[in-house]
């Protein structure tokens, strides 16, 4: 049974972000406030993919201080579809065109607080130019051998959890292993 919204208050308003707070009714009759965001695009994770090797991206992330291993990622722009978000996106961060992308699956980012879903899409046929980052971005490209990139997981290599479920989405649509 879904929750009753008895109202909502703004309790921010920002141009990428919006946070609320509902005043629900439980099915069992009682009231709670729930936070939540809203305002929040669509997203595309992108494995680039090429000679058993797979495309990363070492960004600065300001709220960690450091830097992460992320796969290149970004919103999908209102009148974008998903397949040219991550072409854009794989582009912008990394200076890699793809000529086959195809889209594997999605996941529901933070369900506790957000709507939001990220997009898997897995490219190939990959042309190296120039990358055309954005005010704020550090990123760095680097490819690693697959088999390298899994036993770097196994050893505890820091990733998103986007990222991370950008890639069990991956290795689940697999018939094959990287040995």
């Amino acid at each position: 049974m879904k929750w009753q919204v008895k109202g909502t208050r703004v309790l921010l308003e920002h141009p990428r972000l919006r946070v609320v707070e509902d005043d629900l009714i439980l099915p069992s009759g009682e009231d709670i406030s729930w936070l939540r965001y809203e305002k929040q695009q669509d997203f595309v994770v992108v494995l680039a993919l090429k000679d058993k090797s797979i495309l990363l991206i070492r960004h600065y992330n300001h709220p960690l201080e450091d830097y992460l291993y992320e796969f290149p990622c970004g919103v999908i722009d209102e009148s974008e579809s998903i397949l040219a978000a991550a072409k854009r996106e794989l582009f912008e961060e990394t200076g890699v065109r793809a000529e086959k992308l195809e889209r594997i699956g999605q996941f529901v980012a933070n369900p506790r607080r957000s709507a939001l879903r990220g997009n898997v899409v897995v490219a190939r046929e990959l042309t190296q130019y120039g990358a055309e980052l954005e005010l704020g971005e550090q990123i760095e490209p680097v490819w690693f051998p697959i088999a390298e990139f899994e036993a770097a997981l196994s050893q505890g290599l820091e990733m998103s959890a986007d990222a991370l479920a950008a890639w069990a989405l991956y290795r689940n649509s697999l018939q094959t292993t990287f040995d």
